[in-house]
C-alpha cells in the first residue's frame, strides 16, 4: 500500500495549500523552497493554535486520489478525469488509481483548501475565517 500523503514522514512538512508532504533536509530547511503547487515555503510554517471565535461545527471532509499512467508516448498534462478514464478503459495505457482514506478537516482549513483550489468558500456556506454564512 502507498504511504498516506496526509502524513509527512521526518524531514517532510505538510504544504499548508495543497496538504502534499514536502521534502527538506536539515541543512537547508524549507525557507524558500516551493512546492509544486506553486506554494513558496517561509521556513515558519506551523500548526496554528485555535482561534477565539466559533467556527462551523459541520464535519468537512478531503479524500485523496492518485491516478498513474503508463504510455509509450508523453500525455497532455492538462486531461480532464473524463479523457484519463478513457486513456485507462480504452486508450492506450495502463492506469491505475489509489484512493486514500478521507481525513476529516476542520472549517476554516476547509475555507482554505476551498480557496487554494480556486473556489470559494462558500461552496460550503462558510466565509474566510470557517464561520458559517447561513443559519
Amino acid at each position: 500500500m502507498a504511504k498516506d500523503p496526509f502524513r509527512p514522514a521526518e524531514n517532510n512538512t505538510q504544504c499548508p495549500k495543497c496538504l502534499e508532504a514536502f521534502g527538506w533536509n536539515k541543512e537547508n530547511g524549507l525557507a524558500g523552497q516551493t512546492c509544486p503547487c506553486g506554494y513558496e515555503f517561509t521556513g515558519h510554517e506551523r500548526r496554528k493554535r485555535k482561534e477565539a471565535h466559533m467556527t462551523s461545527k459541520r464535519k468537512f471532509y478531503v479524500t485523496k486520489y492518485v491516478v498513474t499512467l503508463l504510455s509509450e508516448e508523453p500525455l497532455k498534462s492538462a486531461m480532464s478525469l473524463e479523457e484519463v478514464a478513457y486513456a485507462m478503459n480504452e486508450g492506450e495505457c495502463s492506469g491505475e488509481v489509489e484512493a486514500f482514506p478521507a481525513k476529516k478537516v476542520g472549517a476554516k482549513k476547509m475555507a482554505k483548501l476551498l480557496q487554494a483550489q480556486g473556489s470559494d468558500p462558500e461552496f460550503f456556506q462558510i466565509d474566510e475565517e470557517g464561520n458559517d454564512t447561513e443559519v
